[in-house]
């Protein structure tokens, strides 16, 4: 093999691939047919079993000494046998030991100057330490039985400081995991011996110069080398270049490259994750290993907690330019262009996925290379506290239960999120969204609020402001280049859109149940009783303000499915804001169409939002709510959801007239609406939930004059539609300009109008009702 020309994709790796997969499958087919109790009870099963698991030893260990010289290949073969160890083979551990052996004696060096076989080896060696992890996930009695032989192998090794810092900490929790998930084990041994990986890790966390160095973003940066990352691109005034990948780094810029990788290996972070996610991840609370994590994690979080939020803070912050003090106004702008994440898009970016990354590698060492280096820094910190307090999470009262958390925890997540790509909010928002699912029902009150209201400020800020930001881009015409990038950013808008929404759906969902109260209450005569997540929110004024504005606002984005969803959202919750009683059943969180009392949450309150804050929301969703519908109802985007917000504004009249005339009088001060064709809806006050396909169609025929119109149908605008100011023409300026030839018109993309929410000429009317 010519590593000089090597091919990731080359025939003999992807033939051994088929393969494998091939023998994959006929693995879990064996595997189905030993579990089978039907064939457990023939007379020679034990015979049928022993026989063919002594061919599949032979035949593996005949693959393991078998030479391949392509990384693939061996990482493949690594894959293959790791699985035959760990399932067909898991009664032997003679076999299973020559595996281990494999994967520790087989290192193969790296290749610098050969790219292509470079990447392939770190593939491998990647590979390697995560099927060790697996061997010690799956069979760690058999590893426990050679333990201490295994521990000095690792020992030696990593005493020889041939290894780095990845590779150490993987070895460190492959024996760990041992420990960890044996069952035959004396369990105080057992926290005794995890307790010696634990404390160094936990003892780092205390060193005073990192504690100093934390204690400001300026030593922050100093201590990320990133004082040093400003100081180079201030020196070359990398503003005035305007291809960083054609621009070589030089020495100095090489150096500092260096340092900034070196530096990351220097903080507690990466074994702290590690050791954390080993402890908690892929396990039942209920299992032992778990429960063996509560002890040993139990006072080592308020040593971690207050470091780790301020690593993240400090993170966050520096994505925002104005704590990038070093540098002049003029070139602040290069912040974005440093620390926005650089990734390949299905459909949109050019080339396959391996050309773009061969392009990034080709780069390293230009002034685009130093810039990946720096935003790699701080995104490194960024997603692994992210990952740290998740692992804590799990831990439950452990992290819940620290009284001083909730409120430094959602300013270290949010003050400066808002500098944070659409992208990067991604991975944010799922983080709330699993403290939210975690949180102990005892914790909600005191740990939710402030993490929820600054969540759900700053999504809001953020996403409308990057649709604000897209429909003005949308409105000038842009080159090939600046397309494709507009079309990734709506692709990614369009991601954290809906990763936002479905966020909001799931917190709101009425069928969501409680979790079990940590504490039992049995035997209590007045155990205490906990709303649901819905009521939970609904009920906190710092948490429902910024929510009902987000899903306002969705109502707005153009975004089909988002939009979709929000309305279902709203059709749920209007019924919860009529009168002060108690919830409906359909309010209520059940585990089917009807929930039997026996299935009743026993610690579920049921008791109505305060009638205080029922009538300010009820006030905001029959007028700021009920206007963004309309708006929305108007618009050719959303013509494939009028009957949804139709519905939505039905079930506003419908629910809320006896109490309010606010949807009324918003309804009646539009043209064309006439006061009979309003009162058709009361026959349905009495029951506002029946017959809810009747009320939407009467609210499609009430604003049937005003409704926004397909481009297709746009031709085919009646005469009589009320808009007309010329007896020449009956159609809408939108509809005369797309009717315009495309060199004639403002358009964009061939006579595609503006994508933008602004309002056709003839609705100018409409919507200058809801201004001010």
């Amino acid at each position: 093999m010519d590593v000089a020309t090597y091919f990731k994709h080359s025939m003999p790796v992807l033939r051994v691939d088929a393969q494998f997969t091939v023998i994959e499958a006929a693995l879990k087919g064996y595997m189905k047919w030993r579990a089978s109790s039907t064939q457990q009870s023939l007379p020679d099963y034990e015979q049928q079993r022993a026989a063919l698991e002594r061919d599949l030893e032979s035949w593996c260990t005949k693959l393991l000494e078998m030479k391949f010289e392509d990384p693939l290949i061996r990482k493949r073969v690594l894959q293959l046998l790791v699985a035959f160890s760990t399932t067909a083979l898991d009664k032997n551990p003679g076999f299973m030991l020559k595996v281990l052996e494999h994967i520790l004696m087989t290192w193969p060096s790296p290749q610098p100057e050969h790219r292509a076989f470079n990447e392939a080896i770190k593939d491998f060696q990647s590979e390697s330490m995560v099927e060790l992890q697996r061997l010690a996930s799956k069979v760690p009695d058999h590893l426990l039985a050679v333990y201490d032989q295994i521990e000095a192998k690792v020992n030696d090794m990593i005493s020889s400081g041939t290894l780095d810092e990845k590779r150490q900490i993987a070895y460190q929790s492959f024996l760990f995991i041992i420990i960890h998930r044996a069952s035959n084990i004396d369990p105080s041994k057992q926290v005794e011996r995890l307790q010696q990986f634990i404390k160094p890790v936990t003892s780092s966390w205390q060193n005073q110069e990192l504690k100093n160095a934390l204690s400001s973003y300026s030593g922050f940066c100093e201590l990320m080398a990133l004082d040093k990352a400003k100081r180079y691109l201030m020196s070359h005034r990398v503003h005035e270049v305007k291809e960083w990948g054609s621009c070589e780094l030089d020495a100095e810029g090489l150096a500092l490259q260096a340092e900034l990788e070196e530096r990351q290996k220097m903080l507690p972070l990466r074994p702290t994750k590690s050791f954390l996610s080993f402890s908690v991840e892929k396990l039942e609370k209920t299992s032992t290993p778990f429960q063996v994590s509560y002890q040993l994690w139990n006072d080592s979080f308020p040593l971690i907690l207050p470091d780790l939020l301020q690593f993240l803070s400090h993170a966050h912050a520096s994505h925002n330019p104005d704590n990038w003090t070093e540098l002049p106004n003029e070139m602040k702008s290069v912040v974005g262009n440093v620390l926005s994440d650089r990734f390949w898009q299905a459909g949109i970016s050019e080339g396959s996925k391996d050309e773009f990354y061969a392009r990034v590698m080709d780069k390293k060492n230009t002034l685009e290379g130093l810039a990946s280096t720096i935003r790699g820094t701080v995104r490194f910190v960024r997603e692994t506290c992210y990952a740290i307090i998740y692992c804590m999470s799990r831990l439950e009262m452990q992290f819940y239960g620290f009284s001083e958390l909730p409120g430094p925890l959602a300013q270290a997540l949010f003050q400066n999120s808002f500098h944070l790509s659409a992208h990067q909010q991604i991975n944010l928002l799922n983080l709330v969204r699993y403290l939210v699912d975690d949180c102990p029902l005892e914790q909600r009150e005191h740990f939710l609020p402030p993490l929820l209201a600054a969540c759900f400020q700053q999504m809001d800020a953020k996403i409308n402001a990057e649709w604000e930001n897209l429909e003005r881009q949308q409105a000038i015409q842009a080159a090939a280049d600046a397309l494709t990038e507009e079309m990734k950013s709506e692709s990614i808008l369009r991601q954290v859109t809906y990763t936002a929404v479905i966020m909001v759906a799931d917190f709101l969902d009425p069928t969501k149940r409680n979790p079990a109260p940590l504490r039992s209450q049995n035997g209590q005569e007045h155990a205490r009783k906990y709303p649901s997540l819905r009521k939970f929110c609904l009920m906190q004024s710092t948490v429902v303000e910024p929510l009902l504005l987000f899903c306002t606002h969705a109502i707005r984005m153009r975004d089909t499915r988002c939009c979709s969803i929000i309305l279902r959202v709203f059709r749920s919750i209007v019924p919860d804001f009529t009168v002060a009683e108690p919830l409906s059943p359909k309010s209520l969180p059940q585990d089917g169409a009807e929930a039997a009392p026996s299935n009743r949450d026993p610690y579920l309150d049921t008791t109505p939002v305060s009638a205080e804050a029922a009538t300010a929301i009820r006030e905001y969703i029959a007028s700021d709510v009920l206007r963004a519908c309309i708006t929305s109802f108007h618009e050719p985007y959303f013509v494939d959801l009028q009957k949804d917000l139709a519905s939505l504004i039905a079930a506003i009249v419908v629910y809320y007239s006896p109490v309010t005339s606010t949807p009324r009088d918003i309804l009646m001060s539009l043209p064309n609406i006439r006061q009979a064709d309003l009162d058709r809806l009361n026959d349905f006050v009495a029951k506002p939930a029946s017959h809810t396909r009747q009320q939407r169609a009467l609210v499609l025929d009430l604003l049937k004059d005003l409704k926004g119109v397909s481009i297709a149908e746009m031709g085919k605008l009646p005469k009589n539609s009320g808009f007309g100011h010329s007896k020449r023409s009956n159609r809408s300026k939108m509809a005369q300009e797309f009717m315009t030839p495309a060199s004639e018109s403002r358009t964009r993309g061939g006579g595609v109008t503006d994508r933008g929410r602004a309002t056709p000429d003839a609705l100018e009317g409409v919507a200058g009702l809801f201004e001010g």
